[in-house]
């Protein structure tokens, strides 16, 4: 075995652009789509990046990986495959450029190629938690704007909504599909949330999503629509229309007894006692439905299938009966109306208790297809409503429900905010100078010199300050502004004993108690007894308008789409490289400011675009430079808190390639033994 060394960059960009050439001729609002045959002979025409991705099949290892990380954060935003591939290209580049730059000046080695990939990874870490996090919050934010009405009233106008969905239809499915999915989609967000802020819905949605909607093939797109209650995906075994409420006994074990425990062995001895035991369990059955029918029980939901004699007895009282449902759908009608699965022995005991309620029972036909609907009520925030997909083919129809699903997995983010790795409380910074203000009070020395009294010359020694964990002369000053409380701490001295100090804190007014010192006064009094004054000002907690900054993104913010985030950061990024010190950090921000440019340049240099990419970027810096933000740009809109988690996800990729380190493995094939 050969010692280990890292991946070849040029092995890197090379399968990157591979995946690059196929993603980009889809990507962007005047992109294609991709035709797929599959060994079958069935056709795959799709736009979707994820779907793309997936239906490669790729040998090379890297290529897998690249695919799989991508895939991974589609499955967490619901969007943004294809700028994956894009950023992640165009940073693999720019790395290459680097790396050239950097061998040239070397020996060109493995070993000194891998220590500048392990550097750089380092860079690349610290680039994101500390640069990246903090151009986010002092910039971006206040660019972006919200879905909710007010910061008060977190409603989504309808408005908004349809804009952030349009946008991102436009790129899943074209513009064919865009405007009645964008609608449906819309509609569907605001009848189950009513516009709140409710992530345990949207988050309850993308969940169950599968068991929340219906897939119908053969029928025309636009008749998608959204139903209420919860569509069953089994058919009515026993069916007894009803116009009245009812209730629903969940049930995950047959109704009729065994005639014997499947531990246990019967023996029979006669016909006669066969009969007996038939008996026995046919009257069983027939007080069990009679039970629930008294009850007000109308339709049973079971997990298993059930005999012919309980659908004979259900069918004598009048009740309706669905068995063999799935498990998971079974459970979410359990979530959505409170109703829990009920044992055939408790019902023979007792009344049943936890039945659910709903308001109608009825066979709908969907397509070639016939479902039980149940119009269920219930008083939790889970959806009552459900979602009807159509198609006229397959491939169409399963596309379109990827994209609605994959649409509230992007509102779901969009929606919650993104909280920083490092509040602006639990900086280094503060935490130092909290422990600083211990080490000025034990540093100061007020006990007199041994033979001399406390009325003779003061011996207390120069007062120092103590900031960040450092003692720095009095006559220094932090250079960062501070917030604190205003606290003294008195101690006082008496003939040979020290009193216990006791402190007293007073919280003024923040605006001003704004100070970036630590004042000590030492003075003397005639009465052989020594007080000292240390007016500490320690860190005072947090306002509301202060609590905000621990959020890096708040919930609902977005920019208008087509490169506004990236054209910002790119600005903002250079920026800061030009006043950055480290050079590792400045080389990352550059790379970084650089590659962002990908997706915009893609957008605005495809298909049919009328704008050029460099007129949009030259008109959008000289917007940054005059107004701080991106002017006139697209009427729709994408989320902040997706594209920062793409980002995010792109750089940890590119972490992770880098620091692969190859090992050569010597085997030898042995050939197969030749045949007689």
């Amino acid at each position: 075995m050969n010692g280990s060394h890292p991946v070849d960059i040029s092995i890197l960009v090379q399968v990157a652009e591979t995946l690059e050439s196929i993603v980009s001729r889809c990507f962007g609002p005047h992109g294609g789509l991709v035709l797929f045959t599959k060994a079958t002979g069935e056709l795959l025409i799709t736009r979707d990046g994820q779907k793309i991705l997936s239906s490669l099949l790729l040998e090379q290892p890297i290529a897998r990986i690249i695919v799989d990380s991508a895939v991974a954060h589609c499955h967490v935003t619901g969007d943004g495959t294809k700028s994956f591939i894009l950023l992640l290209a165009a940073l693999l580049r720019g790395l290459r450029v680097m790396v050239m730059r950097e061998t040239t000046r070397s020996t060109g080695c493995h070993g000194q190629h891998g220590l500048q990939l392990k550097l750089l990874s380092d860079h690349l870490l610290t680039f994101q938690t500390q640069v990246l996090d903090h151009i986010v919050r002092c910039h971006l934010r206040q660019c972006a704007s919200s879905l909710f009405l007010s910061d008060r009233d977190c409603k989504v106008t309808r408005s908004n909504a349809k804009l952030l969905l349009e946008a991102y239809f436009y790129g899943k499915v074209g513009a064919n599909h865009c405007q009645s999915l964008s609608t449906l989609a819309c509609d569907y967000y605001l009848k189950c949330t009513g516009g709140d802020q409710c992530n345990e819905v949207v988050g309850f949605i993308c969940d169950h999503f599968e068991e929340l909607h219906t897939k119908v093939v053969g029928i025309p797109s636009s008749s998608s629509r959204i139903l209420e209650g919860l569509v069953l995906h089994r058919d009515f075994t026993e069916y007894w229309p009803t116009e009245e409420e009812l209730k629903i006994l969940v049930i995950t074990e047959p109704l009729q007894p065994p005639l014997v425990d499947a531990s246990a062995t019967l023996y029979l001895q006669s016909d006669q006692q066969l009969q007996s035991s038939c008996a026995w369990i046919h009257q069983r059955v027939q007080e069990i439905l009679s039970r629930l029918s008294v009850s007000g029980v109308r339709l049973i939901l079971s997990s298993v299938k059930q005999t012919d004699l309980v659908l004979y007895h259900a069918k004598l009282n009048r009740i309706s009966v669905v068995e063999c449902m799935d498990p998971e759908e079974l459970s979410l009608f359990c979530s959505i109306s409170g109703a829990a699965p009920v044992s055939p022995w408790d019902i023979f005991l007792d009344q049943p208790t936890h039945l659910a309620q709903a308001q109608f029972c009825k066979s709908i036909l969907l397509g070639a297809h016939r479902y039980a609907h149940v119009g269920i009520t219930s008083k939790s925030l889970c959806p009552q409503y459900c979602i009807v997909l159509c198609g006229p083919v397959s491939g169409l129809t399963i596309q379109c429900a990827s994209a609605f699903h994959g649409a509230f997995k992007m509102l779901r983010q969009t929606l919650q905010p993104l909280e920083s790795r490092y509040g602006p409380h639990e900086t280094s910074e503060n935490i130092e100078l909290q422990n600083g203000i211990d080490c000025v009070v034990s540093s100061i020395n007020v006990c007199p010199a041994e033979g001399e009294a406390y009325g003779g010359t003061d011996r207390v020694e120069q007062p120092r300050q103590c900031l960040a964990g450092n003692l720095i002369p009095g006559g220094m000053h932090h250079s960062e502004p501070l917030h604190f409380h205003s606290c003294h701490v008195k101690e006082e001295c008496c003939g040979d004993k020290l009193l216990e100090p006791h402190c007293t804190c007073n919280i003024g007014d923040a605006t001003s108690i704004m100070k970036r010192t630590i004042e000590l006064n030492a003075k003397s009094t005639g009465d052989n007894s020594l007080v000292i004054n240390a007016q500490i000002d320690l860190i005072r907690s947090p306002t509301r308008e202060e609590e905000c900054l621990c959020t890096l993104i708040a919930p609902g913010s977005v920019f208008p789409v087509g490169g506004s985030f990236e054209l910002l950061l790119h600005y903002h990024l250079l920026k800061y490289a030009s006043h950055c010190l480290d050079p590792g950090t400045k080389a990352v921000c550059n790379l970084v400011a650089n590659a962002l440019l990908s997706i915009p340049r893609n957008i605005y240099t495809a298909g049919k675009s009328t704008r050029h990419f460099l007129h949009v970027h030259t008109k959008a810096m000289r917007d940054i430079q005059s107004e701080g933000c991106v002017r006139d740009g697209p009427k729709m809109l994408e989320s902040v808190s997706c594209k920062y988690q793409l980002l995010i996800s792109t750089l940890e990729c590119m972490r992770s390639l880098i620091c692969i380190d190859c090992f050569i493995v010597g085997t030898r094939r042995v050939s197969p033994p030749a045949s007689p």
